[in-house]
């Protein structure tokens, strides 16, 4: 499971740099679920060859994220976006409690840790 993730991770930021062959072979075996003989049969070839193709697609994909970290940077900004709306989450959890006293600044402190809180989930929707 944690190679299907990986490897459509990579595929989405940079399957358009493979062939469409290779683009295909891929899609069929991660998307559609086919098995490699399913594969064979229906490009007319051995499930070696496209066992093959697969690997050899995979290591390209590999060889990206290894050039330009893509992915990797994408998964270290969603650690952090996640992080931010945890300390807003909390920073408000105790702005709230503070605010049952009644107190002005407090609820616009609230107000404003919601208004963030939103603003990142935006931003975290479209990473």
């Amino acid at each position: 499971m944690k190679d299907l993730l990986r490897n459509s991770r990579l595929y989405d930021f940079y399957g358009a740099l493979l062939t469409e062959d290779q683009r295909t072979v891929l899609e069929m075996y991660y998307f559609e679920d086919l098995s490699l003989a399913e594969i064979a049969g229906m490009r007319s070839t051995s499930r070696a060859a496209v066992y093959d193709a697969i690997r050899r697609a995979e290591a390209r994909l590999t060889g990206y994220e290894e050039k330009l970290h893509l992915v990797e940077r994408f998964v270290e900004q969603q650690s952090q976006w996640d992080s931010i709306r945890d300390q807003i989450l909390e920073a408000r959890q105790i702005a709230g409690r503070a605010g049952e006293s009644g107190g002005a600044d407090t609820r616009r402190i609230s107000e404003i840790l919601d208004r963030i809180l939103n603003e990142a989930g935006q931003i975290r929707s479209e990473i």
